[in-house]
């Protein structure tokens, strides 16, 4: 004898679909993600004062520009170059005040130049920062590294994961690169 079961149906509410804008905005807001564009944003800059306020700028930027990743279930290249932009304007702007305050220091010195040398040197570092600016990302964090940081070629060379000789070719061609700028 097969008994007959009563099977009582429910129905759940509809769950509501989501825009595409705001899928791809919860696939850009992961812990994942922030820990890699933290991680990032602090091997780009250095600055680890800046690396919470750079981070949310690129979270902010990202979010508003949902509408442009190519692939929303991989957005980690689409937050990198944007981090790679938010990073170049924190340089930009950071450059942009110590070149003010710095011609001003000098300018104010009891034993610095005359104001028209001042002036002119202001004018060569500012066309060198300019020229350094134009240059790619890589390209200005090797220079810091070498010529700011005091890093050997070697110890570039571990950090990009390439041959000494690589990095030393590379600041050749880079200092060439400068080269031809401020000769124009």
């Amino acid at each position: 004898m097969v008994a007959a079961v009563a099977v009582r149906t429910c129905s759940l509410p509809a769950q509501p679909t989501l825009s595409l804008r705001s899928r791809v905005t919860l696939s850009i807001a992961t812990p994942e993600n922030e820990r890699m564009v933290r991680a990032y944003v602090a091997a780009l800059s250095r600055d680890t004062q800046a690396v919470d306020d750079l981070s949310q700028e690129v979270f902010t930027r990202a979010i508003a520009r949902a509408d442009r990743i190519r692939d929303p279930d991989s957005p980690g290249p689409f937050l990198r170059g944007i981090a790679r932009r938010v990073v170049q304007e924190h340089f930009r702007e950071r450059r942009k005040r110590q070149t003010e305050l710095g011609w001003a220091v000098a300018a104010l010195t009891d034993n610095s130049p005359s104001i028209g040398e001042a002036y002119d040197k202001h004018e060569s570092l500012q066309r060198l920062a300019d020229a350094v600016a134009s240059l790619p990302l890589v390209s200005r964090r090797i220079l810091e590294m070498r010529y700011a940081e005091g890093m050997t070629a070697t110890e570039i060379g571990e950090i990009f994961g390439i041959k000494p000789s690589a990095v030393r070719v590379g600041l050749l061609r880079i200092r060439e690169q400068l080269r031809r700028r401020l000769s124009n």
